[in-house]
């Protein structure tokens, strides 16, 4: 379970390859996984597929399309290298190297990160708890320049520390400040920089990570950004997320995922990053077309799952040795039924989004398809507390 737990492995088994007197010998049986992948980039830049086809019109004009290598082992010591380069809706330049186990120290690792992003559109205020955004085609709106640099400590197994330090650089048009919104830095500024810490502790003793079925983990967010050296930004929040997976069965059982984040200074940060739900993996299911800003959450999501198939598909590859590894692909499909809760505090840009400071509820049925073990999508019906409903599509394309 703990080498595939790793990701490196599409196939771990073991099995008793013979007896000696009171001695058993044990063969492992390992298919690496393929550890370097090339990909172009077609992706969609809003928060869901929904939100794309039916607010946008699925436009083309807010898509991203570039090419991706991602290498999960680079020397054989699960080191991974990844350069990104995007045009489109996001202009995107990234480049990020991580050991994971330094010589001489295999507890500790290292990583570093650049990146660079550009967008002519960008999301200026909130309105009806719906995104509004102001484009020009013939200026570049908002610039985002990031760096970082990182250490990890692992002692064991279970857990799992990182410490970060980097520094972020953000800059808007004239525009945004002078017309659009004065509060999207705070004070009427259009830029701000920062160096910021942040601390990443995760506790994990689940069974089959990518899709457990058994098993706890918590992970412990810190982050301060704003060390007084320089820029205008200060903000110190506290993240955190519990999950537990209890078997009712083989191939199925209850999962309760508890997410929450407290911010610690309590001021106005300006509406940049002013984000709570309906964001990255911090949604309820049945509310993808709404956005809940604050600078505090708390969020349940429970589902029962069940396993439907469970099966390696052989793919019609051509016969080259390189294709070995993904020529037979670990496909399974799940059922679940679940009900997601969370509310959100607005105290600073509450006005005209009615689903601040309100608790909020959905319940609904859905199909989780997962091949090579980490790479996921859902269809799922939901129903939302403001009789609402719909079928919803996500995706958790690890690559």
């Amino acid at each position: 379970r703990l080498l595939q737990n790793t990701a490196l492995f599409i196939k771990t088994d073991f099995r008793i390859c013979g007896f000696k007197g009171d001695t058993v010998t044990l063969c492992l049986d390992l298919v690496e996984a393929w550890y370097l992948f090339p990909v172009i980039i077609f992706e969609l830049e809003d928060r869901n597929f929904n939100v794309w086809y039916r607010d946008f019109n699925a436009s083309l004009d807010r898509v991203s399309y570039g090419f991706y290598l991602n290498h999960y082992n680079l020397t054989g010591n699960r080191d991974r290298f990844k350069v990104r380069i995007q045009y489109g809706y996001t202009r995107k330049h990234e480049i990020s190297y991580d050991i994971s186990q330094l010589p001489g120290l295999p507890k500790w690792g290292v990583g570093l990160n650049a990146a660079y992003f550009r967008n002519r559109e960008l999301q200026y205020d909130t309105e009806d708890n719906r995104q509004l955004f102001y484009k020009n085609p013939d200026e570049f709106l908002i610039f985002r320049t990031q760096y970082q640099v990182h250490a990890t400590y692992r002692p064991g197994t279970i857990w799992h520390h990182s410490f970060s330090v980097g520094y972020r650089h953000i800059q808007t048009a004239s525009v945004v400040a002078d017309s659009l919104n004065p509060q999207f830095f705070s004070e009427g500024r259009n830029e701000n920089r920062f160096f910021y810490l942040q601390y990443n502790g995760q506790f994990d003793r689940t069974i089959d990570r990518p899709y457990p079925f058994r098993g706890y983990a918590v992970d412990i967010e810190v982050r301060k950004e704003g060390l007084g050296l320089i820029g205008h930004r200060s903000r110190t929040w506290l993240g955190s997320s519990l999950l537990y997976c209890l078997p009712t069965g083989r191939g199925h059982g209850f999962a309760f995922n508890l997410r929450s984040r407290v911010h610690l200074e309590r001021q106005n940060p300006g509406f940049f990053e002013y984000r709570a739900l309906g964001y990255g993996g911090d949604f309820l299911r049945g509310y993808e077309y709404y956005v809940i800003d604050g600078l505090d959450f708390g969020l349940l999501k429970s589902s029962w799952r069940f396993t439907i198939f469970d099966r390696e598909i052989p793919l019609p590859l051509p016969s080259w040795p390189v294709l070995d590894k993904v020529r037979r692909m670990p496909f399974q499909i799940y059922g679940q039924v679940y009900s997601d809760h969370g509310i959100a505090h607005d105290p600073h840009f509450s006005g005209g989004n009615f689903l601040a400071d309100r608790w909020l509820g959905s319940v609904g049925v859905g199909l989780d398809f997962r091949f090579y073990f980490d790479k996921s999508y859902s269809i799922q019906w939901s129903f939302n507390r403001l009789g609402e409903n719909g079928v919803f599509l996500h995706s958790q394309f690890k690559i």
